[in-house]
């Protein structure tokens, strides 16, 4: 019988590690992709002072790499009823070629609405994601949209 409470024991401690590992986020921020955390925001800013927030509070605003991060992430905003979104990615260094915001690495990988992007009038230099479809537009960076930061 004590082999028993033993094994029980184990079994809990291992799975107490295992949620610690889950849940290392901090409070607010969501475990998603490949153990980063996401945040989504209460509020709505211009592409600029989203990049601005995010960092401040130790992240970036989210720069999503493959298709399993652009995946988890429509999944959670869609949970969420997330409306359209900032994401970190730009081309305001250097017109069509699309980078991440915070890093400037080029960006691989998209999911763009048809006929996007446009850069319509040479004013369209960030991009948004909807949740509704999931697909990429890129937009005015001084519209106020909410977003979503990662670390």
């Amino acid at each position: 019988m004590v082999f028993v409470y033993k094994i029980t024991a184990l079994i809990i401690v291992f799975c107490l590690f295992d949620y610690a590992e889950l849940s290392k986020c901090t409070r607010g921020w969501h475990p998603g992709y490949k153990g980063n955390c996401y945040l989504f925001s209460r509020f709505s800013a211009p592409f600029y002072s989203a990049m601005s927030f995010c960092q401040t509070i130790g992240g970036k605003l989210v720069e999503i790499d493959n298709y399993w991060e652009y995946k988890t992430l429509l999944r959670m905003a869609r949970n969420r009823r997330f409306p359209p979104c900032w994401i970190g990615i730009t081309d305001m260094y250097s017109e069509g070629a699309w980078q991440k915001a915070t890093t400037q690495e080029s960006q691989r990988y998209f999911r763009w609405r048809s006929g996007e992007p446009n850069s319509h009038g040479g004013q369209e230099n960030c991009v948004a994601m909807d949740q509704g479809d999931g697909k990429w537009n890129d937009g005015s960076c001084t519209v106020h949209l909410p977003f979503i930061c990662e670390k």
